[in-house]
């Protein structure tokens, strides 16, 4: 029986350790949602709820009339509209340099951006793709939208 209390602690110990690690690798934070929203990440699926942290390589979709607002860890601010689907490619960025880059790929759907500090350190390390284009940014202020692709 103590030896069992021992490895609890063990491992209580080293799950809390390992929790700032793992909200240090979020790129961003899920802040609003109005509408059904989710977060895929391979097979799992969770709710996109204010506080919900955004990893890359993770997709946020949207459902029909829906709508996210995140913000990066560079201040981006993200505005997902309805019917959307959104890819996280790619995102680092360290605070004390200000470099890193930022990638986005929006599958479907719409998306507002204003970029943060990364867009303005280093507009050529931000872009966002869609199924037909890829778009730079060298402004501050962007809309992007993604026509919904016939589903078979």
């Amino acid at each position: 029986m103590p030896r069992t209390r021992t490895l609890l602690a063990l491992a209580a110990g080293l799950l809390l350790a390992g929790a700032p690690a793992l909200a240090q690798d979020a790129a961003g934070t899920v802040k609003t949602v109005r509408g059904p929203a989710r977060i895929v990440a391979g097979d799992t699926v969770r709710a996109a709820v204010p506080g919900e942290a955004l990893r890359p390589g993770e997709r946020l979709e949207t459902g029909p009339g829906a709508q996210a607002g995140l913000t990066l860890a560079d201040g981006t601010l993200l505005a997902v509209g309805p019917d959307s689907r959104l890819v996280l490619e790619q995102s680092t960025y360290d605070p004390t340099t200000r470099a890193g880059s930022l990638w986005l790929g929006l599958l479907q759907g719409s998306l507002r951006m204003v970029s943060g500090l990364l867009a303005r350190t280093d507009p050529a390390s931000v872009r966002i793709t869609t199924p037909t284009t890829a778009i730079g940014i060298r402004g501050t202020d962007v809309i992007v939208e993604a026509p919904q692709e016939p589903r078979p």
